[in-house]
């Protein structure tokens, strides 16, 4: 079925907010205004080289950085106890988030519990010469850890989901009473001369006093060394040391993960290289005695899903004759007159409001799969204790996005309001949090969802957000399905013809604000729309520009607003529609509030993204008018890669050529969900695991990739003529 595939977003900004002023249908109000933003404590750290010595205190908590930090030489950067500090990008190529260049890094946490400090989501920790103490500390998440020179000291801390927990190039440095698990190295060696590794029993290393003093002298002649005491390199993925130099290395006295001491062969806790690690700890050690281990969250956050464009179910309650009142089916239809039913006014309100929504659709017609494995998928994760519930949030999709979150959504015998949905859920959650899983338009749900819950102070109840071929920048098709209503019909056109399917489209404000934005031209390289020549009869005088690349050249265009076509009759498929001015500009104006809103930090964002299936790229019409679609493989078939990918930290890519074979079936944006590849990326999503270890396990799936696909791999197709029949 082809109907799913209209699914997309929205754009940006040209009308000022009078323009639309008086339209309650679109609550445009509510769009811009939103609710009273309330004021957090959080602290943001440009990306800078510090200057002077600098204290970093609880009540500044948590620190945001958006971008890299260095500690230069002669400077001191002073972390407390109780500190929560986050970095803005975990990814393999992002630079690291801190850089100690020959300065000092002083990380005092206290005990167990709320007096630890606490590292998220850093990209890296990198030492250049200078020194550092790292005392009762947890880092989650974090790419690498590397340490070329200089001295310091990790103690009584512990290092969870790591692509290196710890990787030594050169300096020295001591390990005492910590943990490093769940990473693919916990510890590598790449020391170019001699060092030396020991092992010592617990108790043999001062407090917070004497690690300081051990940092001076810094730029005395040293040999490279790493001693580790007490401490547990278990439970990791690839190795849990491994050391390239040919210097024997003593590693005595620490947890290997198993009472019979470390692997020696294959992958896990291995040991590698010419190691000395008897005797060893034959269980694991506390952190440090009288220390409880660092809170680790539970597993996993209740879920919401929220469906896409034209992928809930719609309903009006019918009288029958002899009075029998019945429920019809509008969508998915049975007719065109059903569809018919579903149009709006020119304003875009609802002429019906006895109209209300069901779930998602699981099947359309009981053959084609949509959310049906999937939802089953979300039901064993309940029934295994995974979750200890989800919910989905069917919606009426002709609405604009504001209004969906806003509510009240209507029911067959009640209304239920989305913000309120998620509160229940997170009442009931074993973390207090809910994980947001959302399938295209559902996506933009998602995103304008979470804006509200920071205005009001409750983004803490989310714990994730999991995109799925989520057009946040919009999509090029989206221009085709609106002006020609292509690849809207349903059931080949017996059930949904073309032409009914653009008639509903053209007065539905979801519909347009899955146009691509402003940010999508700055992001997305080429036209979105072209003209062979620089006039086309009945199109273009030269008004517009011959290959359109701009927001403000494409609004102008599919307004009309040089006023060169004419309407044309509902069969004359041929002609582009002229876009409704009202939503146009109401579309607008949501992008104004939605495409620069920032995430907050401590949400956990993933996006999966489809590609290598024949896009539309962009909307070019012949010398007589004829439209024709130029496809990209860097796309799902309806949603562009770069457009999924858009501000969003943690992205794996799926190639659903590869994938659908490996299905036996066609894997494509409609039914992305029905993909067990997917559901596999979803569940491991959901468990919270971070991105690099994410990575290692993901990208062992068929046609799985984590980063975006590879966009030099680009194909350019010949124009598909839009069916014009």
């Amino acid at each position: 079925m082809k109907f799913l595939n209209l699914f997309r977003v929205s754009f940006s900004s040209k009308f000022t907010i009078g323009s639309v002023a008086g339209l309650v249908s679109l609550t445009i109000a509510t769009i811009i205004i939103g609710f009273p933003t309330m004021v957090r404590a959080e602290t943001r750290i440009p990306a800078t080289v510090l200057e002077q010595d600098t204290v970093w205190n609880k009540d500044g908590s948590p620190y945001m950085l958006d971008g890299s930090l260095t500690v230069p030489l002669g400077v001191t950067l002073t972390i407390g106890p109780g500190v929560e500090v986050w970095g803005d990008d975990p990814a393999f190529d992002s630079p690291a988030s801190l850089i100690v260049d020959g300065g000092r890094l002083i990380v005092e946490g206290k005990g167990a519990g709320q007096d630890r400090v606490s590292i998220k989501r850093f990209s890296g920790i990198e030492f250049y010469g200078g020194s550092f103490y790292i005392g009762n500390t947890d880092i989650f998440g974090i790419n690498h850890f590397t340490v070329n020179g200089g001295r310091g000291i990790l103690a009584t801390s512990t290092i969870i989901d790591a692509h290196d927990g710890l990787k030594i190039k050169d300096g020295v440095v001591s390990v005492e009473g910590s943990k490093i698990t769940r990473t693919r190295r916990a510890i590598t060696l790449e020391f170019e001369s001699i060092f030396l590794m020991m092992g010592t029993t617990p108790g043999e290393t001062g407090g917070i006093g004497n690690a300081l003093d051990a940092l001076d002298g810094l730029n005395e002649t040293h040999v490279p060394s790493l001693t580790i005491i007490n401490s547990s390199l278990a439970g990791n993925y690839s190795y849990a040391l491994k050391n390239y130099s040919d210097t024997m290395v003593i590693a005595e006295n620490n947890w290997w993960g198993r009472p019979e001491g470390p692997l020696t062969a294959g992958y896990g806790d291995t040991v590698w290289g010419p190691v000395d690690y008897e005797p060893w700890l034959t269980s694991e050690p506390a952190l440090d005695p009288g220390l409880e281990e660092p809170e680790i969250p539970d597993c996993c956050s209740s879920i919401l899903f929220l469906p896409g464009l034209e992928a809930s179910s719609l309903y009006r309650p019918e009288e029958m004759p002899l009075g029998i009142n019945t429920e019809n089916t509008l969508w998915p239809p049975n007719k065109n007159d059903d569809v018919r039913k579903l149009f709006l006014n020119t304003d875009g309100s609802n002429p019906d409001s006895t109209i209300y929504s069901g779930g998602p659709i699981d099947k359309v017609y009981g053959v084609y799969g949509v959310y049906d494995k999937f939802m089953g998928f979300l039901d064993s994760l309940a029934l295994n204790g995974t979750v200890n519930e989800w919910k989905s949030f069917g919606y009426d999709w002709r609405v604009p996005i504001a209004e969906v979150v806003a509510g009240p959504e209507q029911k067959a015998t009640t209304t239920e309001y989305l913000v309120q949905t998620v509160e229940d859920l997170a009442s009931r959650s074993k973390t207090g949090k809910v994980t947001l899983i959302a399938h295209s338009n559902g996506g933009l749900v998602a995103k304008y969802l979470v804006k509200t819950l920071v205005d009001l102070g409750k983004e803490s109840i989310i714990d994730s957000v999991i995109s799925v071929a989520v057009p946040y920048l919009g999509t090029p098709q989206a221009i085709a399905g609106l002006l020609h209503g292509d690849n809207q019909e349903v059931g080949g056109g017996f059930l949904a013809s073309q032409s009914v399917a653009r008639q509903l489209g053209q007065n539905m404000a979801s519909a347009y604000s899955l146009l691509p934005s402003a940010e999508y031209f700055s992001k997305v390289l080429g036209p979105t729309i072209a003209f062979a020549s620089s006039t086309v009869d009945g199109l273009n005088d030269g008004s517009y520009p011959k290959n359109i690349q701009s927001y403000n050249d494409q609004f102008t265009f599919l307004a009309d607003s040089n006023d060169i076509r004419i309407e044309p009759k509902t069969t004359d498929l041929k002609t582009p529609i002229k876009g409704n001015q009202i939503l146009l500009a109401a579309a607008e104006a949501l992008r104004a509030v939605v495409d620069p809103f920032n995430w907050p930090a401590v949400i956990s964002r993933w996006a999966i993204v489809g590609w290598n299936l024949e896009t539309a790229k962009r909307l070019s019409y012949s010398d007589d008018a004829v439209p024709s679609k130029i496809p990209t493989n860097m796309g799902d078939g309806t949603v562009v890669s770069k457009s999924a990918s858009y501000d969003s930290r943690n992205v794996t890519s799926l190639d659903l050529d590869n994938l659908s074979e490996v299905e036996k079936k066609r894997i494509a944006h409609a039914n992305i969900l029905e993909s067990s590849t997917t559901e596999q990326l979803i569940e491991k999503a959901v468990h919270g695991t971070e991105f690099n270890a994410f990575c290692l396990e993901v990208e062992k799936l068929p046609g799985v990739k984590c980063g975006e696909p590879d966009y030099s791999k680009e194909i350019i197709y010949k124009p598909v003529i839009l069916r014009t029949h």
